[in-house]
Parts: structure tokens; C-alpha cells; sequence
């Protein structure tokens, strides 16, 4: 059987009015196994690894979260260009990246590689799973002038960096076929390492894999002291962890691949005032966690942001929930104004404002979110039936995160 603690760190609420509140925090759940194997990585090193695509690189940072944390070494992430895309420093408390992504599209030739400069000590990882230019070329013979000669001005744009001695070439099985029958690879690196998936083989190369007997799959109740109901609850789209609304007060944990933290926002709804929040285990009754008053110092958000993010939440589930195709006009006529202004709102600005890091980041994020859906609907309303001379058509945007109309809700 499968045990796991709770916590929630952060809980903070925030009242609206006396019938509703927000409830923030950071739910973990870390799971208790008493029988894994850690199989050990290979780090012994400060490293730097070069990505020679943005894939790689996204898909590199998206593993080692749940990867064993080695944090005696640290570990710098470059794009081709030899710029850097995210630093794991020295005894880090967990593998979370940083905000700064690889922007350059797949690699094209290989002299457009730089190996960057780096300390007697310290190992290179480059990566290469691509090289577009060879499928511009149809010739198996001019394929191998292009070889020959990209694979030169790279030699020569990198004949400092000592690769012999300091750069282990991680390369896909079908690059390496191609490539070693024109060049003998093994005599310009220190090491060369073919792979099918380079990422995970180098990922679990430099930091090895934990294996566990036990099932990673766990569920558990919390359950709100106070007389309330929950409405909906919002968690991050790339948590491991769902958090579902249920009746009577009571808030369902499923968490999919063991220990996990995630970021949420509960709505509450209840016929009293109420002075705080208070979570309790919903089988033993146990206290998770009291929360305290939002001040004004825990966030860089501003409280009439907060209450304008709820009038979002609830115009959105209103249209969604309780407007059918045939009374689009209706609507319109009933609240014009506030369809007007969802209509035109710019979301240029809120789009390039960031809150990486604050309390209620999660909140922006979903606010954003919320907008851009009222903006979708509406447009689909009104471009819906064209038998309305008079309504003139927008064109309509994609919007990449849907919300899901349901008690439990991804951004």
C-alpha cells in the first residue's frame, strides 16, 4: 500500500464578499517508499551540455525535475550558438529550471556550433539529433562534399576548445550511421555515445534513475473546517498532482508519478463570514494547515486585480455553462456592455507581464487564460450563424490553453 505526507505551505485567503472567498497555496505530497533502487549517475564534474534544437532542450529541463538531485556539480545549459539557456547550480535544492528557453530553430550545419570556453575541469555534453541541411541535398554524393566540408570549418571554428580532451558527443543512431561513414567521430571527442532518445540517455547517464517496487499512483481526501462548499479548484496544466472540488467541503488528491508540489486556487462559496481557512485530513482528521489573511506584501499583485480575476472566472463559466447556440443574441442583449469590453480588452501588456515566482503567479496565469477564452466564445458567437447581415465577423484566434468546464480546472 502506498503512503504518502501532506503538507501545504503558503495557504493564504482572500475574501470577496461575504458569501466567497479564494483560497491560495502549495499543496505536497510526498510519497513513502521504503523499497526503491537508485541506480547512481555518472556526474563527477562540473558540466556544460550544448542542444542543438529547442526540443531537446525543453525536453532535457521537463525530466530532470524528477530526476535523483545531484547537487554537488553544477550544470549549464548552452544552445549551439553558445548561449546559455539555464544554469543548475551547485547545491540547489531541487531541479527546477530557470525562465530563459532555447530560441534557435534546429540546427542546420554543424559549423554553426560553438563550443563554449569552460574550466580545465569541467566536461562537455553536445547533442546532436538533427542536421536540416542534409535533407536540402538529394545526392548522396553532394551530401558528402556538404559533410566534408561543414565538418571542417566546424573543426577549425572550434580547433581551441580541446574537444579530445574535455567534449563527449551524445548522437542519434541514424545521424551516427551517416556521419561515420565519412568521419572516424571517436578520434575528434573524448567519447562518442549513440542513442535513439540522446535526452533521456544522457539524463540518466549524468544522474542516474531511482526505480520503485511500490505504485506511484496515490489519492487522498482533505476536507475545509469551515462551513464551506468548493466551486472549482485551478492547478497548474503541467502538475503531476490534480486537485478535484467535491461536495461538502471536501478536496480530492490524485497525484500520477510519486512525490509532487503544486500551486493552487480554491473557490469557495459559504452562507456565513468566515475568519480564515483550515484544512484537515478527511480519514484521520488530522491539521494540515490554517491559512492566514492575503496582505499586501505577500504578492507584487494588487487586490483589484484579484477581485477582477473573479468577475473573469465568473463571466466565463456563466457563458459557458448556461448559453446555448440558440440564444446567442440574447446574450448579447442582456449584458452588452461586458461583452463589449471582454471584446476589446488588449492583452498585450498582461501577456508581457511577468510573476515568475510570486504567490499568486498561477493566478495571472489563469486570469490570462480566462480572458482569452471569453474572447474565443464570444467570436464563436458571433461568427456562429451567418444569417445575421448586420453582425460583422471576427476572425478567430487560436487559443492554446483551453479551460476545461469542470470542478477541477488546468491552466
Amino acid at each position: 500500500m502506498t503512503t504518502a505526507t501532506i503538507s501545504v505551505s503558503n495557504f493564504r485567503h482572500f475574501k470577496i464578499d461575504d458569501e466567497n472567498t479564494l483560497g491560495f497555496g502549495k499543496l505536497s505530497v510526498n510519497i513513502n517508499d521504503t523499497n526503491t533502487f537508485q541506480i547512481e549517475g555518472n556526474i563527477q564534474n562540473d558540466t556544460n551540455i550544448i542542444f542543438t534544437n529547442q526540443n531537446s532542450d525543453n525536453n532535457f529541463k521537463n525530466q530532470i525535475i524528477n530526476l535523483p538531485l545531484v547537487n554537488k556539480y553544477s550544470v549549464t545549459l548552452y544552445d549551439y550558438s553558445k548561449s546559455v539557456t539555464n544554469r543548475y547550480l551547485k547545491d540547489r535544492v531541487d531541479n527546477k529550471p530557470g525562465n530563459v528557453s532555447n530560441k534557435l530553430s534546429k540546427l542546420k550545419l554543424l559549423s554553426q556550433i560553438k563550443v563554449p570556453c569552460t574550466d580545465d575541469n569541467e566536461l562537455t555534453y553536445l547533442v546532436i539529433e538533427n542536421y536540416e541541411a542534409l535533407n536540402e541535398v538529394l545526392l548522396i554524393e553532394s551530401q558528402n562534399q556538404l559533410i566534408n566540408q561543414d565538418w571542417l570549418k566546424f573543426l577549425d571554428n572550434n580547433k581551441e576548445k580541446n574537444m579530445k580532451e574535455k567534449v563527449i558527443l551524445f548522437i542519434t543512431d541514424a545521424l551516427f550511421n551517416r556521419l561515420s561513414s565519412i568521419i572516424k567521430l571517436d578520434e575528434y571527442f573524448k567519447d562518442v555515445k549513440v542513442y535513439i532518445d540522446c535526452v533521456t540517455a544522457l539524463n540518466e547517464h549524468l544522474f542516474g534513475r531511482i526505480i520503485s517496487s511500490s505504485n506511484q499512483l496515490y489519492q487522498d481526501k482533505l476536507y475545509f473546517y469551515e462551513n464551506v462548499e468548493v466551486g472549482s479548484v485551478l492547478v497548474s496544466s503541467t502538475s503531476k498532482t490534480s486537485i478535484t472540488a467535491r461536495s461538502e467541503g471536501v478536496i480530492q488528491i490524485n497525484t500520477f508519478n510519486g512525490s509532487s508540489d503544486v500551486d493552487f486556487i480554491c473557490f469557495l462559496e459559504h452562507k456565513s463570514n468566515i475568519s480564515g481557512l483550515t484544512l484537515k485530513n478527511y480519514e484521520s482528521k488530522q491539521l494540515i494547515s490554517k491559512s492566514e489573511e492575503l496582505r499586501d506584501s505577500d504578492t507584487s499583485i494588487n487586490f483589484e486585480y484579484i477581485n477582477q480575476f473573479y468577475k473573469n472566472y465568473l463571466f466565463y463559466n456563466h457563458l459557458v455553462s448556461e448559453i446555448s447556440k440558440n440564444d446567442k443574441l440574447i446574450w448579447f442583449h442582456h449584458v452588452p456592455s461586458e461583452v463589449i469590453g471582454y471584446l476589446f480588452v488588449d492583452l498585450t501588456e498582461l501577456d508581457c507581464t511577468k510573476y515568475n515566482g510570486d504567490l499568486l503567479e498561477l493566478l495571472h496565469l489563469s486570469n490570462i487564460d480566462y480572458i482569452k477564452n471569453i474572447q474565443n466564445n464570444l467570436k464563436d458567437m458571433i461568427n456562429y450563424n451567418n444569417s445575421y447581415p448586420h453582425i460583422k465577423q471576427f476572425n478567430i484566434q487560436p487559443v492554446s490553453n483551453m479551460i476545461a468546464l469542470q470542478r477541477q480546472q488546468s491552466v
